[in-house]
């Protein structure tokens, strides 16, 4: 509905010649839409997601009209530079391949704007609005598809919701909500090959995971548990081993890896680009910008102190700022509200992995491409604030796993079982 009422103003626009106040107007239009949507969904979430929409709007709003009441955290000078360069995009549709910083999401809004003919901020926040209720709307999915009891997916959906980094990066002007949307679509499929392995669900998964990573290489990492998965993952004995289709599996794959590392080389690695030894790998753990950051005396100049000190970085990059580093009240609230789910959700990996029975397999795989995801991220990162974006990507992983990790009982373990046989 939202991209119909695009190409609609993208025709109206040369009558009106971009009219701000008809592209406000055709956003509120589309919210109610939505609202009437959700408010008529007879599922038993269906006022939690009505909220959560209500929710990023308002946030929304106040980023754009009150701001200068109070500023939202990770709204500034980032979010202004995407907002300038979507805008030159949306006033000379020639700028679109010229080089900037966050090109492709500047480029996605730079085109709204220029099919649109005016460069609301609104508009852009918009459409991080709807990727955020899509995000929400995609693990209630998978939720159900893992035959999550009520209770759990009540919790859980309730996270998703409100938790409130995400709230804000579905509001602000900030590329994150894009990555982590397509991680979210991402998953999904996976946990279908899971449940029915087909070749077109691995595609499907790798292809949208190479979508997130246009955004931000950094996502690339959730292949390892993916891979694990494709290539040893036995459906009908529920265990991993080594067949020949294993092997089939491995070729395709490799095929995958070979057109990204030599095709897509540019736009899906462009965050690595220039690490060609180690010594860029360790010349980029040693950085420390910014007033969060952490870790400032650890220096990784050897491969042994990259492995030794690898599992330090992912434990800061998941709890930062920790509690020995807080500057004031604002650490604190963050710790309290984004790390502290972090760290539990890998504290309780730990704690209930003998009890996870017949869940045990997908546990490992989310664990592996959690991993997988985490090194890269916690090795390039080691700033509380910096950390704090980057971790909303992985966000639909963790609240998954979550779920999973409820699959204690007896009675849990067979539930899982019968959703895996549907």
């Amino acid at each position: 509905m939202f991209f119909a009422l695009i190409l609609l103003l993208s025709l109206v626009r040369f009558i009106y010649h971009g009219s701000r106040l008809l592209v406000h107007f055709t956003l509120l239009f589309h919210a109610i839409l939505t609202l009437y949507v959700l408010v008529r969904n007879k599922h038993q979430h269906a006022i939690l997601l009505t909220l959560a929409f209500l929710a990023r709007i308002v946030f929304l709003l106040w980023d754009v009209y009150a701001s200068h009441i109070f500023n939202l955290p990770n709204s500034g000078a980032d979010s202004w530079m995407y907002y300038r360069n979507a805008q030159a995009i949306g006033m000379d549709i020639t700028q679109f391949f010229a080089p900037q910083r966050g090109q492709v999401y500047s480029q996605i809004i730079g085109l709204l704007f220029y099919l649109t003919g005016t460069s609301s901020r609104v508009l852009g926040g918009y459409v991080n609005v709807l990727l955020g209720l899509s995000v929400v709307l995609l693990i209630q999915r998978m939720l159900r598809m893992l035959g999550a009891t009520a209770r759990v997916r009540g919790r859980v959906l309730l996270l998703a919701s409100f938790f409130p980094n995400s709230l804000i990066m579905s509001a602000i002007f900030l590329r994150e909500m894009f990555p982590t949307f397509f991680v979210a679509a991402s998953l999904l499929y996976f946990i279908k090959w899971f449940q029915k392995p087909s070749t077109r669900g691995m595609l499907m998964c790798l292809l949208l995971l190479g979508m997130a990573s246009i955004f931000h290489s950094g996502v690339i990492g959730l292949a390892l548990g993916y891979f694990y998965g494709f290539l040893f993952y036995q459906p009908r004995n529920r265990r991993f081993t080594f067949l020949p289709r294993s092997m089939l599996s491995f070729v395709l794959l490799s095929a995958v890896i070979y057109l990204a590392v030599t095709v897509f080389q540019d736009s899906i690695f462009g965050k690595f680009q220039n690490v060609d030894e180690f010594e860029d790998i360790y010349r980029t753990a040693n950085m420390r910008l910014g007033g969060s950051a952490y870790l400032v005396n650890m220096q990784i100049n050897t491969l042994w102190q990259f492995v030794i000190f690898s599992p330090v970085k992912m434990l800061y990059f998941l709890g930062a700022p920790m509690p020995w580093n807080w500057r004031g009240p604002m650490d604190i609230i963050t710790f309290m509200t984004d790390s502290a789910l972090y760290l539990y959700v890998v504290v309780s990996l730990f704690r209930r992995w003998r009890q996870l029975g017949s869940a045990k397999p997908l546990a490992r795989m989310l664990a592996i491409a959690m991993l997988g995801a985490v090194l890269i991220f916690g090795v390039g990162v080691s700033n509380a604030g910096t950390a704090l974006r980057h971790r909303q990507k992985l966000l639909p992983l963790f609240l998954v796993l979550l779920s999973v990790l409820q699959y204690k009982t007896k009675h849990g373990a067979y539930a899982f079982s019968h959703a895996m046989k549907n």
